[in-house]
């Protein structure tokens, strides 16, 4: 749909590259999301910068406890930058994380 849309506002699309602009890449997405939600839902909030669907995938890799080198990797960025911005989301696994500890150690659970 992406490449539909970009077509439709006068982008180029060379070969398997796809270098879209700015103000294109704005309009495409504030058009997708259009033709996706319901008019009460493209009024409101949800997903009203595309940065608004990564944090919601990152946040999501994370709280299914998929590793953060892995998280990083898939978001294109560095694991300290990943645990920079997302600390405050990580806060509260500590309980979670001995557990898993003892699970490996044998030991029972607490």
């Amino acid at each position: 749909m992406l490449a539909m849309l970009a077509t439709d506002a006068g982008e180029d699309l060379p070969g398997d590259t796809l270098t879209v602009h700015t103000p294109t890449y704005t309009k495409v997405f504030r058009a997708a999301r259009e033709a996706t939600f319901t008019p009460q839902v493209a009024r409101g909030p949800l997903a009203r910068r595309p940065y608004d669907l990564r944090h919601a995938a990152v946040s999501t890799w994370l709280a299914a406890g998929v590793p953060a080198a892995t998280v990083a990797q898939w978001a294109g960025q560095s694991v300290g930058v990943l645990l920079e911005v997302y600390a405050s989301f990580l806060d509260g696994g500590e309980e979670a994380a001995k557990r898993k500890i003892d699970e490996v150690l044998g030991n029972a659970p607490r």
